[in-house]
C-alpha cells in the first residue's frame, strides 16, 4: 500500500511541474508585454507585419508630399523599407506593440496607431538617402499615421488568470507531492533517477520550443505563425535554465544509479553466506574382471 501511494504522489507530483514550469515560462514570455515589447525589430522582419506597414507607409508618405510631386513608385517603396528598419520607426512599432498586448491580454480595445512624430523622422531619414529632393518637399511638422491593423488580433484576455494562478498552485502542489512521495518510497535511488529523466526530457523540451520552434519551424508558415514565433524567441533567456535542468537530470540520473549500486552491495555483505558439500562420494576406479 504505502508503495502504491508513493508512486502516485510522485505521478501526481511530475505532471503538476511539468504543468505548472509550462505555465511559469509562458507567463515570463508571452504574458509580459516588456519582454513582446522588446521583440519588435524580430517582427519587423516577418514579411506578415512588414509588408502592410510597407504600404501604410507609402500612403502616409505620398498623402503629405506637396500635389504634383513626381514619385517614382520604386523609389517610394524603398524609402518606406529603409525607413521600417530606421530606430526611430522601430521604438515607434514597439509603442504601437504594447497597445497590441493590451488588446490580446487584457480586454482593451480601440485603434492602435504608431508614433506620428517618430514615424516621420525615420520617413524623413529614408527619404534623404533615397532622393533628398523629395525629402526636402515633405513638411517639416508632418506627422504620419501608421495604423495597426486590429480586427485580426486575437482576443485572449480569458487565459491570463488561469495561466498565472496555475503557474503558481500547480508549483506549490508539486513540490508538495514529490516530497512526501520521496519521503515515503523505500527505493529512493530509483525516484532519484525517476526524477532526473523527467528533468531530462523537460530541459530538452524546452529548448526545442523556445529555440527550435521560432527560429527553424514557424517561419516555414508565414503570416501570423512567424510573428508568434516572434514572441516565442523572446523566451531565449531560458536557454540557460534548459541546460541546467539537462545537467542536473544527467547527474541525478547518475547518482541514482550509483547509490542504488551502493545499496545492492551492501545487501548482498549482510546476506547469510550458504555452505555448500558434495552430496554422495566419489566413484572409486573400476577395473573389468574380464
Amino acid at each position: 500500500m504505502q508503495k502504491v501511494a508513493s508512486g502516485f504522489l510522485l505521478r501526481v507530483g511530475l505532471i503538476l511541474g511539468c504543468v505548472g514550469y509550462a505555465a511559469y515560462c509562458l507567463e515570463a514570455t508571452v504574458l509580459d508585454a516588456h519582454r513582446v515589447e522588446g521583440a519588435a525589430r524580430e517582427m519587423l522582419s516577418a514579411s506578415s507585419v512588414k509588408d502592410p506597414l510597407v504600404r501604410r507607409l507609402e500612403y502616409a508618405i505620398a498623402i503629405h508630399l506637396p500635389p504634383g510631386t513626381p514619385l517614382d513608385p520604386a523609389m517610394l517603396d524603398k524609402a518606406a523599407h529603409q525607413a521600417l528598419g530606421k530606430p526611430a520607426f522601430v521604438d515607434a512599432f514597439s509603442g504601437a506593440l504594447l497597445a497590441v498586448h493590451q488588446h490580446v491580454f487584457s480586454h482593451a480595445s480601440g485603434p492602435i496607431a504608431l508614433n506620428t512624430v517618430m514615424v516621420a523622422d525615420a520617413a524623413r531619414q529614408a527619404l534623404t538617402e533615397v532622393d533628398p529632393q523629395v525629402a526636402n518637399m515633405l513638411p517639416p511638422d508632418a506627422q504620419l499615421t501608421v495604423l495597426v491593423d486590429t480586427d485580426k488580433i486575437p482576443d485572449l484576455s480569458r487565459w491570463t488568470g488561469p495561466i498565472r494562478t496555475t503557474a503558481r498552485a500547480a508549483g506549490l502542489l508539486a513540490a508538495v507531492c514529490l516530497v512526501l512521495g520521496f519521503a515515503t518510497e523505500k527505493h529512493r535511488p530509483r525516484v532519484l533517477g525517476r526524477i532526473g529523466r523527467w528533468m531530462l526530457v523537460i530541459g530538452v523540451a524546452q529548448l526545442a520550443f523556445f529555440v527550435a520552434l521560432p527560429k527553424l519551424v514557424l517561419p516555414q508558415f508565414g503570416s501570423w505563425a512567424e510573428v508568434a514565433g516572434s514572441v516565442i524567441a523572446t523566451g531565449s533567456f531560458l536557454v540557460a535554465p534548459a541546460l541546467a535542468l539537462i545537467a542536473f537530470g544527467i547527474g541525478m540520473v547518475l547518482f541514482g544509479g550509483r547509490w542504488g549500486g551502493v545499496e545492492r552491495r551492501q545487501v548482498l555483505t549482510v546476506l547469510p553466506t550458504v555452505r555448500t558439500r558434495r552430496i554422495g562420494r566419489p566413484i572409486g576406479h573400476w577395473e573389468s574382471r574380464v
